[in-house]
C-alpha cells in the first residue's frame, strides 16, 4: 500500500506492477524450494499472470492509501537434469580425445531464454564439459607411494594427459629433508582427480 490523496490510473498500475514483481519473486523461490535435486528450473521462463485482483478504491476516489489484493497464476519450465546430461554426452562422445573421459559431474548446463510464442519456448542449451584423464586413482597410488612430492609431480606431468598441477597435502606434520616422502602404504594415500575451473 502507499499514501495518496486521490486514486489515479497510474497509482493502480504502479501498485499492480510492484505487487506482481514481488509475487513472481516469491513464486520463483517456491518453485526452487519444491524441486528435487535432479530437476533444473529455468527461472527466465517463469511468468505470472494476474488471475484475480481487487483494489480498495476506484480511480478518482479520495483515499489516503491504496491497497490491492492480487492473485496470480504462474508457470515455468523445469527439465530433468539426467535427461540433459545423457543428451549432452551423446552429442559430445565422438569429440572426446583418446585418454580422456567425460563424467556427469564435469558437465555444466546453462540456458539462454530466447522467447516464447503460444506456449512454445525457444531456449538455447549451452553445454560446457571439463574432460578428465582416463586414469584409475588406485594405479596412481601404486606409482607414487614413498616418493618425494617433486618426483610425484614429475611422474604426473609425464604420464597423465592434460595434467595441469598437483596439490599434495599431509594430514600429519611432514618430515623434513629426505624423510619428507608420501606414505609408503597405498591405502594411506587419497587421489582425487578434478578438472580446473
Amino acid at each position: 500500500s502507499r499514501d495518496i490523496s486521490a486514486v489515479s490510473k497510474e497509482d493502480q498500475e504502479n501498485l499492480e506492477e510492484e505487487l506482481l514483481n514481488e509475487l513472481q519473486e516469491k513464486t520463483s523461490e517456491e518453485f526452487f524450494k519444491n524441486l528435487d535435486s535432479d530437476t533444473l528450473f529455468i527461472e527466465e521462463t517463469l511468468t505470472g499472470t494476474p488471475s484475480a485482483k481487487s483494489f480498495s478504491s476506484k480511480i478518482g476516489d479520495e483515499a489516503s492509501t491504496l491497497k490491492l489484493s492480487l492473485t496470480i497464476s504462474a508457470k515455468g519450465i523445469a527439465v530433468k537434469k539426467d535427461d540433459l546430461l545423457e543428451l549432452s554426452k551423446k552429442q559430445l562422445e565422438d569429440k572426446i580425445p583418446d585418454g580422456f573421459v567425460l563424467r556427469n559431474e564435469q558437465i555444466d548446463l546453462e540456458f539462454d531464454y530466447l522467447g516464447e510464442n503460444k506456449e512454445v519456448y525457444d531456449l538455447r542449451l549451452i553445454v560446457s564439459a571439463n574432460l578428465l584423464p582416463a586414469v584409475e586413482p588406485n594405479s596412481v597410488k601404486d606409482k607414487v607411494v614413498g616418493k618425494y612430492p617433486k618426483v610425484v609431480e614429475g611422474y604426473l606431468k609425464s604420464e597423465i594427459p592434460g595434467f595441469s598441477r598437483a596439490e599434495i597435502s599431509f594430514n600429519k606434520p611432514r618430515f623434513p629433508g629426505r624423510l619428507g616422502t608420501l606414505p609408503r602404504v597405498a591405502s594411506h594415500i587419497e587421489v582425487v582427480i578434478t578438472g580446473e575451473k
